[in-house]
Formats: structure tokens, sequence, C-alpha cells
């Protein structure tokens, strides 16, 4: 079950993904993909990115501007012609 905080947190990186994103990700390959995002525990986050056709350093920069918490970034295949781009957060 979700702590009220860890819920807020949730929510609050949910709607800086939908305003912010789709001006910082300039080649738009990351910004309206359906993402899920998962409390592994109380400090950390994952955020899965599903069907991304690429990714360049740029896209992983502007989501860790906008996410504003320290964060790993990995990159694994999902599909053919598609990745998946998922991002570790340390919850402060």
């Amino acid at each position: 079950m979700l702590t009220t905080p860890l819920n807020e947190l949730i929510v609050g990186i949910q709607q800086r993904l939908a305003d912010q994103l789709p001006a910082v990700d300039l080649n738009g390959w990351i910004a309206g993909r359906p993402v899920t995002i998962t409390p592994l525990d109380q400090q950390t986050i994952e955020l899965v990115f599903h069907g991304v056709p690429q990714v360049s350093e740029a896209e992983v920069r502007a989501v860790r501007r906008v996410l504003d918490m320290p964060a790993f970034c990995s990159v694994s295949p999902e599909g053919a012609d598609a990745l998946r781009v998922t991002f570790l957060c340390h919850v402060p």
C-alpha cells in the first residue's frame, strides 16, 4: 500500500511529466509514450517508458531535469523496433 507522501510524489511526477516533458523532449521520442510508475520501496521509484523509437542523451537529460531527483537510466530492447527506457529514482 502506498503511503500518502509517496502517492503525492507519484501524482506530482505524473503532472510534471505531462506539463514539462513535451517542451523539453525536442525530438518527441519520449513525450507521450506510455509510462508506468512503480514504487519499489519508500525510497525508490521506477519509471518505465514503453515503445520508445529511439533515445539520445538529450532525452535522458530532459527527463532527469523534469524529475528533479537523482535518477539512474537504462535502455533495453522492447520488440524489434522499440526501446524500454527505465529510470530508477531516489526519493528525497
